[in-house]
Protein backbone atom coordinates (compact mmCIF):
# COMPACT_ATOMS: atom_id res chain seq x y z
CA UNK A 1 0.00 0.00 0.00
CA UNK A 2 3.04 2.33 0.95
CA UNK A 3 4.25 1.84 -2.39
CA UNK A 4 1.27 2.35 -4.77
CA UNK A 5 0.72 5.90 -3.34
CA UNK A 6 4.06 6.92 -3.37
CA UNK A 7 4.12 6.17 -6.80
CA UNK A 8 0.88 7.79 -7.34
CA UNK A 9 2.21 10.67 -5.49
CA UNK A 10 5.46 10.72 -7.58
CA UNK A 11 3.51 10.30 -10.45
CA UNK A 12 0.99 12.90 -10.32
CA UNK A 13 2.98 15.83 -11.25
CA UNK A 14 4.15 13.97 -14.50
CA UNK A 15 0.61 13.42 -15.42
CA UNK A 16 -0.51 16.70 -15.05
CA UNK A 17 2.48 17.71 -17.51
CA UNK A 18 1.32 15.03 -19.62
CA UNK A 19 -2.48 16.76 -19.92
CA UNK A 20 -4.43 13.86 -19.72
CA UNK A 21 -8.26 14.31 -19.23
CA UNK A 22 -9.23 15.31 -15.69
CA UNK A 23 -8.05 16.87 -12.97
CA UNK A 24 -5.85 15.79 -10.34
CA UNK A 25 -5.71 17.21 -7.17
CA UNK A 26 -3.53 16.37 -3.88
CA UNK A 27 -4.62 17.21 -0.07
CA UNK A 28 -4.34 16.32 3.52
CA UNK A 29 -3.03 17.50 6.98
CA UNK A 30 -0.98 17.10 9.13
CA UNK A 31 -2.71 16.58 12.78
CA UNK A 32 -1.63 16.74 16.25
CA UNK A 33 -3.93 15.38 19.38
CA UNK A 34 -3.29 15.72 22.61
CA UNK A 35 -5.92 14.80 24.97
CA UNK A 36 -6.58 14.01 28.79
CA UNK A 37 -8.83 12.00 30.19
CA UNK A 38 -10.19 11.80 34.13
CA UNK A 39 -10.83 8.66 33.97
CA UNK A 40 -10.52 5.43 32.43
CA UNK A 41 -12.81 4.49 29.43
CA UNK A 42 -14.39 2.67 27.11
CA UNK A 43 -12.25 3.14 23.63
CA UNK A 44 -11.36 1.54 20.18
CA UNK A 45 -8.52 -1.12 19.98
CA UNK A 46 -6.01 1.32 20.91
CA UNK A 47 -7.70 4.72 22.34
CA UNK A 48 -8.10 6.95 19.89
CA UNK A 49 -11.51 6.66 20.39
CA UNK A 50 -12.67 7.47 23.88
CA UNK A 51 -16.63 6.44 23.69
CA UNK A 52 -17.87 6.35 27.21
CA UNK A 53 -16.26 6.28 31.06
CA UNK A 54 -15.66 2.88 32.26
CA UNK A 55 -17.90 1.48 35.01
CA UNK A 56 -17.14 1.66 38.65
CA UNK A 57 -14.36 -1.44 39.21
CA UNK A 58 -14.23 -1.64 43.32
CA UNK A 59 -11.50 -3.70 44.09
CA UNK A 60 -11.50 -5.59 47.93
CA UNK A 61 -10.99 -2.36 49.91
CA UNK A 62 -13.58 -0.30 47.94
CA UNK A 63 -10.77 1.30 45.68
CA UNK A 64 -12.64 2.11 42.28
CA UNK A 65 -9.76 0.95 40.12
CA UNK A 66 -11.00 2.37 36.92
CA UNK A 67 -10.94 5.82 39.05
CA UNK A 68 -7.69 6.62 36.97
CA UNK A 69 -6.25 10.10 34.60
CA UNK A 70 -4.41 9.32 31.43
CA UNK A 71 -2.60 11.28 29.14
CA UNK A 72 -2.39 10.85 24.98
CA UNK A 73 -0.48 12.46 22.26
CA UNK A 74 -0.78 11.29 18.77
CA UNK A 75 0.19 12.45 15.07
CA UNK A 76 -1.40 9.21 13.11
CA UNK A 77 -4.76 10.70 12.25
CA UNK A 78 -2.62 12.66 9.87
CA UNK A 79 -3.76 11.29 6.15
CA UNK A 80 -2.94 12.24 2.53
CA UNK A 81 -5.73 11.72 -0.30
CA UNK A 82 -6.10 12.42 -3.94
CA UNK A 83 -8.97 13.15 -5.85
CA UNK A 84 -9.32 13.08 -9.86
CA UNK A 85 -12.82 14.94 -11.86
CA UNK A 86 -13.79 17.03 -14.48
CA UNK A 87 -13.09 13.73 -16.99
CA UNK A 88 -16.39 13.31 -19.04
CA UNK A 89 -16.71 10.31 -21.70
CA UNK A 90 -19.88 10.84 -23.74
CA UNK A 91 -22.51 11.87 -21.29
CA UNK A 92 -20.91 10.40 -18.59
CA UNK A 93 -19.11 12.60 -15.55
CA UNK A 94 -16.38 10.01 -14.03
CA UNK A 95 -14.91 10.98 -10.64
CA UNK A 96 -12.16 8.71 -8.12
CA UNK A 97 -10.98 9.67 -4.36
CA UNK A 98 -8.66 7.56 -2.63
CA UNK A 99 -6.96 8.69 1.14
CA UNK A 100 -5.15 6.94 3.73
CA UNK A 101 -4.15 7.57 7.26
CA UNK A 102 -1.44 5.99 10.13
CA UNK A 103 -3.90 4.22 12.09
CA UNK A 104 -1.90 1.95 14.93
CA UNK A 105 -3.49 -1.22 13.70
CA UNK A 106 -1.96 -3.38 16.31
CA UNK A 107 -1.75 -0.78 19.11
CA UNK A 108 2.23 -0.21 18.31
CA UNK A 109 3.58 0.09 15.27
CA UNK A 110 1.70 3.00 12.64
CA UNK A 111 0.64 2.05 8.94
CA UNK A 112 -1.32 3.11 6.26
CA UNK A 113 -4.70 2.13 6.51
CA UNK A 114 -7.06 2.95 3.53
CA UNK A 115 -9.96 5.36 4.14
CA UNK A 116 -11.89 6.20 1.09
CA UNK A 117 -11.11 4.59 -2.21
CA UNK A 118 -13.86 4.93 -4.40
CA UNK A 119 -14.88 6.10 -8.24
CA UNK A 120 -18.07 7.35 -9.27
CA UNK A 121 -20.28 7.56 -12.38
CA UNK A 122 -23.12 10.07 -13.16
CA UNK A 123 -25.26 10.81 -16.20
CA UNK A 124 -28.53 13.00 -16.72
CA UNK A 125 -31.06 11.63 -17.55
CA UNK A 126 -34.62 12.95 -18.81
CA UNK A 127 -36.01 15.48 -17.06
CA UNK A 128 -32.45 16.85 -16.47
CA UNK A 129 -32.37 14.28 -13.42
CA UNK A 130 -29.07 12.63 -12.42
CA UNK A 131 -28.45 9.25 -12.02
CA UNK A 132 -25.03 8.39 -9.70
CA UNK A 133 -23.25 5.02 -8.82
CA UNK A 134 -20.44 5.09 -6.65
CA UNK A 135 -18.37 1.87 -6.11
CA UNK A 136 -15.32 1.41 -3.35
CA UNK A 137 -14.74 2.50 0.21
CA UNK A 138 -16.64 5.46 1.92
CA UNK A 139 -18.84 6.54 4.38
CA UNK A 140 -21.83 4.90 5.67
CA UNK A 141 -25.14 6.38 4.70
CA UNK A 142 -25.80 6.98 8.66
CA UNK A 143 -22.32 8.17 9.16
CA UNK A 144 -22.25 11.03 6.58
CA UNK A 145 -23.11 13.90 8.24
CA UNK A 146 -20.46 14.59 11.39
CA UNK A 147 -21.05 17.25 14.22
CA UNK A 148 -19.32 20.29 14.97
CA UNK A 149 -16.70 18.12 17.39
CA UNK A 150 -12.65 18.00 17.28
CA UNK A 151 -12.26 14.77 18.61
CA UNK A 152 -11.47 11.94 16.62
CA UNK A 153 -14.73 9.78 17.60
CA UNK A 154 -16.78 12.51 15.92
CA UNK A 155 -19.35 12.07 18.53
CA UNK A 156 -19.42 8.63 19.11
CA UNK A 157 -20.94 6.77 20.60
CA UNK A 158 -24.01 8.87 20.26
CA UNK A 159 -23.11 9.61 16.64
CA UNK A 160 -22.35 6.58 13.97
CA UNK A 161 -18.48 6.70 12.98
CA UNK A 162 -17.82 3.95 10.44
CA UNK A 163 -16.94 3.42 6.61
CA UNK A 164 -17.47 0.62 4.83
CA UNK A 165 -17.16 -0.97 1.02
CA UNK A 166 -19.72 -0.50 -1.09
CA UNK A 167 -22.18 0.27 -3.79
CA UNK A 168 -24.33 3.34 -3.53
CA UNK A 169 -26.79 4.88 -6.06
CA UNK A 170 -28.05 7.93 -6.17
CA UNK A 171 -31.16 9.12 -8.26
CA UNK A 172 -33.05 12.59 -8.12
CA UNK A 173 -36.54 12.49 -8.08
CA UNK A 174 -37.01 16.09 -7.88
CA UNK A 175 -34.60 18.85 -7.81
CA UNK A 176 -35.34 19.04 -4.33
CA UNK A 177 -35.25 15.29 -3.41
CA UNK A 178 -32.99 12.31 -4.33
CA UNK A 179 -33.47 8.62 -3.20
CA UNK A 180 -30.19 6.61 -2.58
CA UNK A 181 -29.12 2.84 -1.80
CA UNK A 182 -26.19 1.20 -0.80
CA UNK A 183 -25.18 -2.57 -0.66
CA UNK A 184 -21.96 -2.40 1.76
CA UNK A 185 -19.80 -5.37 3.74
CA UNK A 186 -17.25 -5.05 6.76
CA UNK A 187 -13.88 -4.30 7.18
CA UNK A 188 -12.53 -1.81 9.70
CA UNK A 189 -16.08 -1.61 11.68
CA UNK A 190 -17.39 -5.33 11.87
CA UNK A 191 -20.43 -6.78 14.33
CA UNK A 192 -19.07 -8.05 17.50
CA UNK A 193 -19.67 -12.46 18.39
CA UNK A 194 -18.28 -15.53 19.87
CA UNK A 195 -14.97 -14.65 17.99
CA UNK A 196 -14.80 -10.98 19.07
CA UNK A 197 -15.22 -8.03 16.51
CA UNK A 198 -14.86 -9.81 12.91
CA UNK A 199 -15.97 -9.49 9.32
CA UNK A 200 -16.64 -12.83 9.14
CA UNK A 201 -19.89 -12.93 10.72
CA UNK A 202 -21.66 -11.02 7.79
CA UNK A 203 -19.49 -13.03 5.43
CA UNK A 204 -21.05 -16.02 6.72
CA UNK A 205 -24.31 -14.39 6.44
CA UNK A 206 -24.09 -14.17 2.59
CA UNK A 207 -25.84 -10.69 2.66
CA UNK A 208 -24.45 -7.45 2.21
CA UNK A 209 -25.40 -4.65 4.70
CA UNK A 210 -28.51 -2.54 2.99
CA UNK A 211 -29.33 1.02 2.53
CA UNK A 212 -32.11 2.98 1.55
CA UNK A 213 -32.83 6.70 2.23
CA UNK A 214 -34.49 9.84 0.80
CA UNK A 215 -32.18 13.00 0.79
CA UNK A 216 -33.97 16.63 0.90
CA UNK A 217 -32.58 20.01 0.22
CA UNK A 218 -34.14 23.53 0.23
CA UNK A 219 -32.43 26.90 0.58
CA UNK A 220 -29.77 25.88 3.48
CA UNK A 221 -32.10 23.25 4.88
CA UNK A 222 -31.08 19.92 4.65
CA UNK A 223 -32.36 16.51 5.65
CA UNK A 224 -32.10 12.96 5.15
CA UNK A 225 -34.49 9.96 6.47
CA UNK A 226 -32.92 6.18 5.91
CA UNK A 227 -33.13 2.63 6.84
CA UNK A 228 -30.76 0.15 7.27
CA UNK A 229 -30.51 -3.84 7.39
CA UNK A 230 -27.74 -6.12 8.35
CA UNK A 231 -28.07 -10.04 8.88
CA UNK A 232 -24.92 -11.79 10.16
CA UNK A 233 -24.43 -15.58 11.09
CA UNK A 234 -22.95 -15.55 14.47
CA UNK A 235 -21.43 -19.56 14.06
CA UNK A 236 -20.98 -21.18 10.92
CA UNK A 237 -20.36 -24.27 13.34
CA UNK A 238 -21.39 -26.20 16.28
CA UNK A 239 -21.92 -29.46 18.28
CA UNK A 240 -24.45 -31.34 18.11
CA UNK A 241 -26.16 -31.71 21.30
CA UNK A 242 -25.16 -34.20 23.65
CA UNK A 243 -22.41 -34.99 21.95
CA UNK A 244 -18.47 -33.96 20.24
CA UNK A 245 -20.19 -34.04 16.83
CA UNK A 246 -19.35 -30.53 15.04
CA UNK A 247 -22.06 -29.72 12.37
CA UNK A 248 -23.14 -26.92 10.13
CA UNK A 249 -25.21 -25.02 12.07
CA UNK A 250 -27.98 -22.69 10.82
CA UNK A 251 -27.31 -19.27 13.08
CA UNK A 252 -28.79 -16.15 11.65
CA UNK A 253 -29.88 -12.78 13.36
CA UNK A 254 -31.63 -9.92 10.90
CA UNK A 255 -31.19 -6.62 12.21
CA UNK A 256 -33.08 -3.27 11.38
CA UNK A 257 -32.34 -0.06 11.98
CA UNK A 258 -33.22 3.45 11.01
CA UNK A 259 -32.24 7.48 11.26
CA UNK A 260 -33.36 11.13 10.80
CA UNK A 261 -30.65 13.42 9.81
CA UNK A 262 -31.50 17.76 9.55
CA UNK A 263 -29.45 20.40 9.33
CA UNK A 264 -30.21 24.53 8.64
CA UNK A 265 -27.19 26.96 7.50
CA UNK A 266 -27.48 30.64 7.55
CA UNK A 267 -24.11 32.58 7.44
CA UNK A 268 -21.99 31.98 9.82
CA UNK A 269 -24.42 30.15 11.88
CA UNK A 270 -24.99 26.61 11.35
CA UNK A 271 -27.42 23.80 13.66
CA UNK A 272 -27.57 20.34 13.08
CA UNK A 273 -28.81 16.87 14.33
CA UNK A 274 -29.28 13.26 14.21
CA UNK A 275 -31.55 10.72 15.95
CA UNK A 276 -30.82 7.14 15.60
CA UNK A 277 -32.86 3.74 16.58
CA UNK A 278 -30.39 0.87 15.91
CA UNK A 279 -30.71 -3.09 16.50
CA UNK A 280 -26.98 -4.77 16.92
CA UNK A 281 -25.30 -1.21 16.17
CA UNK A 282 -21.87 -2.08 17.62
CA UNK A 283 -20.40 -1.97 13.40
CA UNK A 284 -21.59 1.58 13.44
CA UNK A 285 -19.07 2.67 16.76
CA UNK A 286 -22.99 2.82 18.68
CA UNK A 287 -23.45 0.84 21.97
CA UNK A 288 -25.15 -2.57 20.93
CA UNK A 289 -25.25 -5.93 20.35
CA UNK A 290 -27.01 -9.22 20.92
CA UNK A 291 -27.72 -12.02 23.41
CA UNK A 292 -28.79 -15.86 22.82
CA UNK A 293 -32.36 -16.30 22.98
CA UNK A 294 -33.01 -19.93 22.83
CA UNK A 295 -32.00 -23.16 21.02
CA UNK A 296 -33.74 -24.19 17.34
CA UNK A 297 -35.47 -27.76 17.09
CA UNK A 298 -35.54 -30.15 14.22
CA UNK A 299 -38.66 -31.19 13.14
CA UNK A 300 -38.94 -34.09 16.39
CA UNK A 301 -38.55 -31.26 18.37
CA UNK A 302 -35.21 -32.32 19.73
CA UNK A 303 -32.59 -29.77 19.77
CA UNK A 304 -30.37 -29.38 16.88
CA UNK A 305 -27.34 -27.09 17.98
CA UNK A 306 -28.36 -24.07 16.31
CA UNK A 307 -28.84 -21.19 18.36
CA UNK A 308 -31.43 -17.91 17.86
CA UNK A 309 -30.58 -14.71 18.76
CA UNK A 310 -32.20 -11.30 20.49
CA UNK A 311 -30.94 -7.73 19.49
CA UNK A 312 -30.38 -4.67 21.84
CA UNK A 313 -31.97 -2.04 20.99
CA UNK A 314 -30.40 1.37 21.58
CA UNK A 315 -31.78 4.86 20.91
CA UNK A 316 -29.68 7.59 20.39
CA UNK A 317 -30.01 11.43 19.16
CA UNK A 318 -27.67 14.73 19.46
CA UNK A 319 -27.89 17.89 18.44
CA UNK A 320 -25.02 20.44 17.32
CA UNK A 321 -24.58 24.09 16.79
CA UNK A 322 -21.52 26.20 15.39
CA UNK A 323 -20.63 29.92 14.72
CA UNK A 324 -17.82 31.95 13.14
CA UNK A 325 -15.50 31.16 10.19
CA UNK A 326 -12.29 31.95 11.10
CA UNK A 327 -12.92 32.02 14.58
CA UNK A 328 -15.30 29.18 15.30
CA UNK A 329 -17.02 28.20 18.94
CA UNK A 330 -19.88 25.09 18.91
CA UNK A 331 -21.51 22.89 20.89
CA UNK A 332 -22.27 19.42 20.88
CA UNK A 333 -24.99 17.86 23.34
CA UNK A 334 -25.33 13.83 23.05
CA UNK A 335 -27.71 11.25 24.80
CA UNK A 336 -28.10 7.84 24.57
CA UNK A 337 -30.48 4.89 26.37
CA UNK A 338 -29.95 1.24 26.48
CA UNK A 339 -33.99 -0.21 25.56
CA UNK A 340 -33.09 -4.09 25.75
CA UNK A 341 -33.34 -6.78 23.75
CA UNK A 342 -36.64 -7.79 21.47
CA UNK A 343 -36.79 -10.92 23.15
CA UNK A 344 -35.99 -12.58 26.78
CA UNK A 345 -32.53 -14.01 27.00
CA UNK A 346 -32.21 -17.64 27.33
CA UNK A 347 -28.97 -17.40 30.05
CA UNK A 348 -27.97 -13.79 31.70
CA UNK A 349 -24.16 -15.22 31.85
CA UNK A 350 -21.72 -13.06 30.25
CA UNK A 351 -20.61 -16.20 27.77
CA UNK A 352 -23.80 -15.56 26.07
CA UNK A 353 -24.03 -12.15 25.50
CA UNK A 354 -22.03 -10.00 22.60
CA UNK A 355 -22.00 -6.53 23.11
CA UNK A 356 -20.02 -3.74 22.53
CA UNK A 357 -16.85 -3.71 24.84
CA UNK A 358 -18.90 -5.57 27.18
CA UNK A 359 -20.76 -2.93 28.34
CA UNK A 360 -24.56 -4.86 28.44
CA UNK A 361 -25.16 -3.09 31.91
CA UNK A 362 -25.25 0.48 30.51
CA UNK A 363 -28.53 1.85 30.98
CA UNK A 364 -27.96 5.43 29.25
CA UNK A 365 -25.40 8.22 28.69
CA UNK A 366 -25.36 11.83 27.62
CA UNK A 367 -22.50 14.26 26.77
CA UNK A 368 -21.87 17.73 26.07
CA UNK A 369 -18.67 18.88 24.43
CA UNK A 370 -17.73 23.00 23.30
CA UNK A 371 -15.11 23.35 21.41
CA UNK A 372 -13.24 26.37 20.18
CA UNK A 373 -11.63 26.51 16.71
CA UNK A 374 -9.07 28.83 15.19
CA UNK A 375 -8.05 29.43 11.68
CA UNK A 376 -4.54 31.26 10.41
CA UNK A 377 -4.07 30.37 7.08
CA UNK A 378 -3.54 27.17 6.58
CA UNK A 379 -3.10 26.62 10.25
CA UNK A 380 -5.89 25.27 12.73
CA UNK A 381 -5.67 25.04 16.29
CA UNK A 382 -8.27 23.93 18.00
CA UNK A 383 -9.60 22.70 21.81
CA UNK A 384 -12.41 20.67 22.98
CA UNK A 385 -13.62 20.04 26.69
CA UNK A 386 -16.08 16.98 26.81
CA UNK A 387 -18.38 15.70 29.76
CA UNK A 388 -19.55 12.95 29.64
CA UNK A 389 -21.84 10.92 32.23
CA UNK A 390 -22.89 7.18 32.17
CA UNK A 391 -25.12 4.83 33.85
CA UNK A 392 -25.00 1.16 34.72
CA UNK A 393 -26.74 -1.15 36.54
CA UNK A 394 -25.50 -4.87 38.29
CA UNK A 395 -24.45 -7.27 36.04
CA UNK A 396 -25.15 -9.61 38.28
CA UNK A 397 -29.17 -8.96 38.49
CA UNK A 398 -29.52 -8.98 34.77
CA UNK A 399 -33.46 -8.75 33.68
CA UNK A 400 -33.95 -12.07 32.04
CA UNK A 401 -36.90 -10.86 30.03
CA UNK A 402 -35.46 -7.76 28.17
CA UNK A 403 -31.45 -7.83 29.32
CA UNK A 404 -31.08 -5.12 31.29
CA UNK A 405 -29.19 -3.98 34.24
CA UNK A 406 -32.59 -2.52 36.46
CA UNK A 407 -30.65 -2.64 39.82
CA UNK A 408 -27.90 -1.02 41.72
CA UNK A 409 -27.96 1.95 39.47
CA UNK A 410 -25.01 4.15 40.03
CA UNK A 411 -23.55 6.96 37.56
CA UNK A 412 -20.04 7.52 36.45
CA UNK A 413 -18.51 10.75 34.79
CA UNK A 414 -15.53 11.65 32.57
CA UNK A 415 -13.53 15.14 32.03
CA UNK A 416 -12.10 14.95 28.86
CA UNK A 417 -10.12 17.92 27.20
CA UNK A 418 -8.51 17.49 23.78
CA UNK A 419 -6.64 19.85 22.08
CA UNK A 420 -5.32 20.42 18.17
CA UNK A 421 -2.57 21.89 15.52
CA UNK A 422 -2.78 21.07 12.58
CA UNK A 423 -1.53 22.01 9.39
CA UNK A 424 -4.07 21.69 6.53
CA UNK A 425 -2.73 21.39 2.91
Amino acid sequence: MKKCLLLLLLLSPALRAAEPPGQFKLYGDISNFASWNSREGMKDGIGLFYLLPADIQPNAVGMDLNDASAVRFVSIASRIGLTWGGYKFRNIDLKARMEADFYCANGVKSVLRLRHAWFSASTELSGKRTLRILAGQTWHPFSADLPHTLSLSCGAPFNVYNYSPQVSLTYDIFPWMKLSASAMWHTNFCSTGPNGSSSQYIEWGGIPECYVGLHFTCQGFKAKIGGNFLSIKPRLQGTYPWTDVPVLVGDKLDNWSFFAFAEFRKGDFSIKGKSLFTQSGEHLNLMGGYALHSTACDRDGNPNGTYIYTPYRTLSSWVSFGYGRKLQASLFLGYLRNLGTMQALLNTNASCIFYNNSAYNLVQAGRIAPVLKYRIGRLLLGIEYELTGAQYGDKATLNPQNGLAENDLRVVASHRVTALAACIF
